[in-house]
């Protein structure tokens, strides 16, 4: 008979121990905000040039920041959803153009990232300068971008003799022993040092 009851003691106690340990993990998950269903779902990233959106949902409604920088190492910066949702949407702005940013979703005390390593996007180029070289300004992410146009001016005597004006020692050892005929001044064929001495007596360096 004595048996039996420390039997039961012992088995109620084991009973308490494991509804306690069950219970405190709930509490804490509770606590910090990451009851069952605040977890991330469909983590999607919509950037652009100076800034991004970032979207997810989750089965129940909660109140999440992002926590983002620009290496894994320093999510220093932070932006927080206005109230809580079960849709989330929060805009990272300003950021910097054509850069890689890392983010990680806080949810009370509980982050989530992407398996352990926190999720990455990269903003946009800034296209807004022509590629044909048209002249203006564009307005983009808040900062004015002026487009000049590319000129090349050829001097009047090089465009009608065919050979160069001026002396560019660097430009010469490009081309030496080559039969470009811009730089071969003496009409050699070969463009050689006697080309450079000579360009050298005609301009000077």
């Amino acid at each position: 008979m004595k048996n039996i009851k420390k039997i039961i003691i012992i088995l109620i106690l084991v009973l308490a121990g494991v509804l306690a340990v069950v219970g405190l993990n709930a509490a804490r998950t509770y606590l910090g905000g990451a009851a069952g269903g605040s977890e991330p779902k469909s983590v999607r990233v919509q950037a652009d040039v100076k800034s991004a959106t970032i979207s997810w949902e989750s089965d129940k409604e909660s109140q999440g920041v992002i926590e983002y920088g620009t290496t894994p190492a320093s999510l220093l910066l932070r932006a927080l959803e206005a109230s809580e949702t079960a849709s989330h949407r929060v805009l990272l702005s300003p950021l910097k153009t054509n850069a890689t940013y890392y983010f990680r979703i806080r949810v009370g005390e509980t982050v989530y990232d992407n398996n352990g390593i926190p999720y990455s996007f990269k903003t946009k180029e800034d296209d807004s300068v022509s590629e044909t070289g048209s002249s203006g300004g564009t307005d983009t992410g808040g900062a004015k971008v002026t487009q000049v146009p590319v000129q090349v001016v050829t001097p009047a005597a090089e465009a009608a003799t065919g050979k160069i004006t001026k002396c560019d020692l660097a430009e010469f050892k490009k081309n030496f022993g080559g039969s470009n005929p811009k730089y071969d001044l003496d009409d050699s064929g070969t463009v050689n040092t006697k080309d450079w001495i000579k360009c050298l007596e005609k301009y000077g360096q």
